[in-house]
C-alpha cells in the first residue's frame, strides 16, 4: 500500500536567515504518523525589513510549538500557508523618550509696584521707637524720624529737625491722646511736645527724667487697648507710666500683664477694631485682644512698609 502525506507548510515571518533573507519551513507529515522538518526551497526571500525587531524582541510565539490537529480530523488549514505575524512591531529603532513632571516650585519675585513706594522715603532696617501720634504715625531709628500714614513712609527727617531742644535719639516714644502731649524718651530723659500747626513745639514743664521707682531704661513705651501708658524694658519689666506727674503707679513683670507679647518690642500703632501693630526691633505683628495673641508671623519693617 502507498502512503499518503499530506504536506502543511507554516511560514514565520521574523524567521532570518544568516544573510537577512527570511526562509519557509515544511513539516511533512507521513501516513504512519512520523513527521520530517526539512528546510525547502524559500517559497519567498525577501530582504529584513527595517522595521522588524531583533528574535528578542519580535513574535511571542517563537520558541514554542505548534499543535496540528491528528491524522484524519477535520483542519480548514489544511495545504495552506499558515501566517503568524509580529506583535506590533515598532517603525522606529529610536528608543521612546521618557516623559516627566517637575514637582519643585518655581521661584517667584514679587516686585512691588511703584504706587507703593514713596520716591524720597528711605527705608529703615531696624526700629528704635514706634509711636501713633495726631494724624500719622512715627518710627524713630538712630538719628532720624520716619513719618508713617497708612503703614507707608511718606517722608523722613532728622529727630532733632522735628523736635527741637529735643533728644537726639529716641528708645522710647507715646502719645496721650487725652492731653495731646507726645512724649518721647532719651535713655531717662522725658520730653513733651503739642503739635502747633505742622510744628511741634515742647511743653514748658519738659525735659523731666524719669523718677527713681523706675529702675530701668525703658526700651519702649505703649499705649494699651486699655488706655494705660507703659514703658518696657528689654529684662521683661514694665511700669505704668503718667507723665504729667512723673510717676510710677505700678511696676511688675511684662509677662505678667501682658499676654504673648512679642520680644523686644519698640512700639505700637493705634488700636483699631482690637487689633494693633506691634513694632520690634526688626519685625511687625499684627497683634489681636479677642486672642491675647499675636496673628500669623511677624514680617520685617521693609516688607511690611513697602520701602
Amino acid at each position: 500500500m502507498k502512503r499518503r502525506s499530506v504536506l502543511f507548510s507554516i511560514t514565520f515571518r521574523s524567521a532570518v536567515s544568516s544573510d537577512g533573507c527570511k526562509q519557509s519551513f515544511i513539516i511533512r507529515y507521513t501516513s504512519a504518523g512520523r513527521k520530517k522538518s526539512e528546510p525547502s526551497t524559500p517559497i519567498h526571500v525577501t530582504r529584513k525589513d527595517s522595521g522588524e525587531l531583533g528574535d528578542h524582541l519580535g513574535n511571542g510565539h517563537l520558541g514554542q510549538s505548534v499543535h496540528l490537529p491528528k491524522r484524519g480530523s477535520s483542519n480548514s488549514n489544511l495545504g495552506e500557508d499558515i501566517d503568524i505575524p509580529l506583535n506590533n512591531p515598532r517603525t522606529s529603532s529610536e528608543p521612546p523618550r521618557l516623559k516627566f513632571t517637575t514637582t519643585s516650585r518655581p521661584l517667584v519675585t514679587k516686585i512691588l509696584s511703584s504706587s507703593d513706594r514713596h520716591p524720597s522715603a528711605n527705608c529703615p532696617n531696624r526700629v528704635g521707637a514706634y509711636t501713633f501720634g495726631p494724624g500719622e504715625d512715627y518710627l524713630f531709628s538712630e538719628d532720624k524720624v520716619y513719618i508713617v500714614k497708612n503703614d507707608r513712609i511718606i517722608s523722613s527727617d532728622s529727630i532733632s529737625k522735628m523736635f527741637p531742644s529735643g533728644p537726639r535719639h529716641v528708645n522710647a516714644a507715646v502719645y496721650d491722646q487725652e492731653r495731646e502731649i507726645l512724649v518721647v524718651i532719651e535713655e531717662k530723659s522725658v520730653y513733651g511736645y503739642k503739635r502747633k500747626g505742622s510744628d511741634y513745639k515742647l511743653e514748658s514743664v519738659y525735659p523731666k527724667e524719669l523718677p527713681s521707682s523706675i529702675a530701668f531704661t525703658p526700651n519702649a513705651a505703649i499705649r494699651w487697648h486699655d488706655k494705660h501708658q507703659m514703658l518696657l524694658s528689654n529684662g521683661g519689666m514694665f511700669a505704668l507710666y503718667d507723665e504729667y506727674w512723673n510717676k510710677s503707679l505700678m511696676t511688675g513683670r511684662s509677662s505678667s500683664y501682658f499676654k504673648n507679647l512679642p520680644d523686644r518690642v519698640r512700639g505700637i500703632s493705634e488700636w483699631k477694631n482690637g487689633k494693633a501693630n506691634i513694632y520690634t526691633q526688626s519685625l511687625v505683628f499684627i497683634y489681636d485682644v479677642a486672642r491675647d495673641n499675636v496673628a500669623g508671623e511677624g514680617v520685617s519693617v521693609p516688607d511690611f512698609l513697602r520701602c
